[in-house]
């Protein structure tokens, strides 16, 4: 029998559409009233996803998300009831790591466990340059600094999320609350990876 668990192709953004920005910045908030046991279509996680860290010019790598030197140090994972994938943006994929039901660990609140997908943002602040001269320069800054990079990074990602959610009905919301360190050790992450943020979307 074939595995209901592997890698998931996502579909193409919409880049037309949605509520008007204005809009969608009046009505943003946090919500954590979660139905249980309801699913995100694809489509759905595809959007949530492209916001959060895809590619909106591919010829430049350029991303829907600003970057301090253009590094892009975020790893993003999704958290669905099937098992833990991580987002893959220049194949458009989610890459499936680890099989079984994590959502009640993404979080101490009770609510976590209701809600459809929780994304987590880890950074690699040691990540390597292509470019020699940026790379320099990158190396050569503070680590302090490039956690700051990546912090502001990453208010960047969850905010687009909100805005995407607020446009498709959905309900999300943003919380440090989370335990990184247990996901670093299940996924078997690098020891310079960084947990930041969790955020948690459903229906």
């Amino acid at each position: 029998m074939e595995s209901d668990f592997k890698d998931i192709k996502l579909l193409e953004p919409r880049i037309e559409g949605g509520m008007p920005l204005f809009q969608a910045l009046h009505c943003r908030k946090s919500n954590k009233d979660y139905t249980p046991n309801k699913e995100l279509s694809l489509q759905q996680i595809s959007e949530i996803l492209y916001c959060a860290y895809g590619f909106n010019d591919p010829k430049t790598e350029h991303r829907t998300v600003a970057s301090g030197m253009t590094v892009f140090p975020l790893q993003v994972y999704a958290v669905l009831p099937k098992g833990i994938y991580h987002y893959e943006p220049k194949e458009n994929i989610l890459k499936a790591l680890k099989k079984g039901d994590y959502m009640e660990k993404t979080g101490r609140q009770n609510f976590v466990k209701n809600a459809s997908m929780t994304l987590l943002f880890y950074s690699d602040t040691d990540k390597k340059l292509d470019n020699e001269m940026r790379r320099k320069f990158y190396e050569g800054t503070p680590k302090e600094e490039r956690n700051q990079w990546a912090d502001i990074e990453v208010g960047f990602s969850c905010q687009n999320i909100y805005l995407c959610c607020t446009s498709e009905n959905l309900k999300t919301c943003v919380r440090a609350w989370c335990d990184g360190e247990f996901f670093k050790k299940e996924l078997g992450l690098p020891d310079n990876y960084r947990f930041i943020l969790a955020q948690s979307i459903g229906l």
